[in-house]
């Protein structure tokens, strides 16, 4: 994990006591980069297991699919 200052300063939130993370986006989300790949690599493993799963027609075994809990 990174130190939160790696990413810049923390931005105050007007009238509050709390900080926007530095990658916190407009809207209200964080824009978080996957320079490594990781998530692409994960969902392409998960899509090939949905895919034999489903070929193989054991469509009741979908639920037991073991997946990374970032997917």
């Amino acid at each position: 994990m990174e130190h939160i200052n790696k990413f810049g300063a923390p931005s105050p939130i007007e009238g509050t006591d709390f900080f926007l993370h530095p990658l916190a986006t407009p809207t209200g989300g964080l824009s978080l980069p996957d320079h490594d790949g990781v998530s692409a690599r994960g969902f392409k493993d998960l899509a090939a297991k949905l895919a034999g799963t489903i070929m193989k027609g054991e469509l009741a075994a979908i639920t037991q699919i073991e997946h990374p809990v970032i997917l």
